[in-house]
């Protein structure tokens, strides 16, 4: 949920790096099925 929040609603600069770095600390248990179901949540809340 947080690199999908970071990357779809924030995006700020450090955001962004947040997240890459989330994606390589948790790379392993990362499913990106999920974060693009999040980002699509976001993006329909947004509306």
């Amino acid at each position: 949920m947080n690199i999908a929040f970071k990357e779809e609603l924030l995006k700020s600069d450090k955001d962004i790096e947040d997240a890459k770095h989330l994606r390589i600390i948790y790379g392993d248990k990362i499913d990106e099925k999920e974060i693009e179901k999040r980002k699509k949540e976001i993006r329909k809340l947004r509306l």
